[in-house]
């Protein structure tokens, strides 16, 4: 059986085991994989950072 990949706990729907998250945890995967890419930064953005700050 499978496991959810974020918690741990069996599969029981095909659609959860092809997606490896149980629904609760797929929306929480999928708000903390947003919240992660919402919070990096480009190699553009960390150059023209570095051009305002270089004296």
């Amino acid at each position: 059986m499978a496991a959810c990949g974020r918690c741990g706990r069996p599969l029981k729907t095909p659609e959860s085991v092809r997606d490896g998250y149980g629904p609760i945890c797929k929306r929480k995967q999928e708000e903390a994989e947003a919240e992660f890419l919402r919070i990096q930064v480009t190699i553009d953005e960390e150059l023209e950072y570095q051009k305002k700050v270089k004296r």
